[in-house]
C-alpha cells in the first residue's frame, strides 16, 4: 500500500445524472450560440458550392484538389467582379433610386391592399434580421446594420474559404467526436449530406439566374423603371421559397401602380408566369439530380426555422431542411435496412470525395484513429 486514497467510483445512477446534466448544458450552450451556428452553416454552404465548382475545374483540367479549388475561388470572384464592373453602376443607381422612391411608391400598394405601413414593416424586418445575427458587431464593437451585414459577410466568406480549401481537416476532427464503431456510418452520412447540399445549391443557383434574367427581360419589355435592379432582387430572393417571390413582387408592383392599373396587372401576370414556369418546368428538371423537397415540407421548414431562429432561419430554412431530410434517410433507414440510401443521380453519397464533395480521406472505407 502506498497510502494514497483513490476517489470513490460513481454508481450507475450518478453516471446517468452526470450524462443528462452534460447534455442539458450542451443544449443550452448551443441555443445561446444558435445565430453563430447559422453563420457557420452559411459558411459550409459556401464551401460546398466552391468545392462543387472545384470538382468541375478538376475534371476539365486534371489539376489536383488544391489548385482546382484556388482556380474555382478565383473564377467565382472574377465573375462577381465582372458582373458589377459591367452592370454595377447602373444597378447601384437603380437600387438607390428604388430605395428613395419606395415609401412614395408603396403608398398606392398600401391603399390597394387596404392600409398598413408596408415600407416601415419591411425596414423593421430587415433591421430585426441584422440585430439578431450581430455576432461580429458584438465582438468588434460595430454599430449599424450595414456594418453588421458586412462583418457577417466577411466572416462567412473567410470561414467558407478555409473550410473549402481543407475540408478533410475539419471533417476528420468532427468524426473523431464519434465512437470508433460509429465513424464509418457518420462519414457516409456526411458524404451524403455534402452531395445533397452541393446538388441542391447548383440547382438553386441555376433557378436564381433564370428567374432573375427572365424578370429583368420581362420588366424591360414592359417599360418598367429599374428593371435591372428588380430582376436582381427577384433572383436573390428566389433563394427563399414562398416568401422570397412575394417580397420580390412588392417593389415591382408598386412601381407599376404608379404608372397605371393596367401596367400593374401585366407586371403581376409576369411574376406569376415566371413562378409557374419555375415551379412546373425548371424545378422538376433540377430535382431529377437533387433532393426533391415536397412543398409542404418546405413550408413547414420555413415556419419552424423562422420561429426557432428568426429571419436568418427563414433564409437558410431550405438547405437546413435538405440536411434534416437526408440525415433522417441515412441514419433511420440505415438502422432499419442496414445499408446507405441512394441519392438522386449516381451513388449513395459515400463516393462524395470522387464527385466533387466535401474532401478527401473521408470515405467509409478509410479508417480513423
Amino acid at each position: 500500500m502506498n497510502g494514497s486514497i483513490s476517489p470513490p467510483a460513481l454508481g450507475p445512477f450518478a453516471q446517468r445524472l452526470l450524462a443528462v446534466a452534460f447534455v442539458v448544458i450542451a443544449a443550452l450552450a448551443l441555443w445561446c450560440l444558435r445565430h453563430l451556428l447559422l453563420l457557420v452553416f452559411a459558411a459550409i454552404l459556401l464551401a460546398v458550392a466552391l468545392r462543387g465548382l472545384a470538382s468541375l475545374v478538376s475534371r476539365v483540367t486534371g489539376t489536383g484538389n488544391g489548385w482546382s479549388f484556388a482556380v474555382a475561388s478565383l473564377a467565382a470572384a472574377l465573375a462577381i467582379v465582372l458582373f458589377f464592373a459591367i452592370l454595377g453602376s447602373q444597378l447601384q443607381a437603380q437600387l438607390l433610386q428604388l430605395r428613395d422612391q419606395l415609401p412614395e411608391l408603396l403608398a398606392p400598394l398600401e391603399h390597394w391592399l387596404g392600409g398598413g405601413n408596408l415600407g416601415d414593416w419591411l425596414v423593421e424586418r430587415a433591421e430585426a434580421m441584422m440585430s439578431e445575427v450581430d455576432v461580429m458587431s458584438r465582438i468588434a464593437g460595430l454599430s449599424g446594420w450595414a456594418l453588421t451585414l458586412l462583418a457577417n459577410g466577411v466572416l462567412v466568406i473567410v470561414a467558407g474559404l478555409y473550410m473549402g480549401s481543407q475540408p478533410g481537416l475539419y471533417l476528420h476532427g468532427f468524426l473523431l467526436m464519434f465512437p470508433r464503431r460509429l465513424r464509418a456510418g457518420a462519414a457516409s452520412t456526411l458524404d451524403a449530406l455534402g452531395t445533397a447540399l452541393q446538388r441542391w445549391l447548383m440547382g438553386q443557383i441555376a433557378s436564381m439566374l433564370v428567374v432573375g434574367t427572365l424578370t429583368f427581360l420581362g420588366l424591360w419589355a414592359l417599360g418598367i423603371e429599374a428593371a435591372l435592379a428588380l430582376g436582381f432582387i427577384a433572383g436573390i430572393l428566389e433563394f427563399v421559397p414562398f416568401v422570397g417571390p412575394v417580397l420580390a413582387t412588392v417593389p415591382a408592383l408598386a412601381i407599376a401602380l404608379s404608372v397605371d392599373t393596367a401596367t400593374a396587372v401585366w407586371v403581376l401576370l409576369l411574376y406569376l408566369a415566371i413562378q409557374q414556369m419555375e415551379g412546373n418546368l425548371l424545378n422538376p428538371l433540377i430535382q431529377q439530380q437533387t433532393v426533391a423537397l415536397p412543398p409542404a415540407v418546405t413550408l413547414f421548414a420555413l415556419l419552424a426555422f423562422g420561429i426557432l431562429f428568426g429571419p436568418l432561419g427563414i433564409l437558410l430554412a431550405t438547405p437546413l431542411a435538405v440536411v434534416c431530410l437526408v440525415a433522417i434517410k441515412q441514419v433511420w433507414l440505415r438502422g432499419t435496412l442496414g445499408e446507405a440510401v441512394p441519392l438522386p443521380g449516381k451513388g449513395t453519397g459515400s463516393d462524395l470525395a470522387e464527385h466533387g464533395g466535401t474532401g478527401r480521406g473521408l470515405r467509409q472505407k478509410e479508417t480513423l484513429p
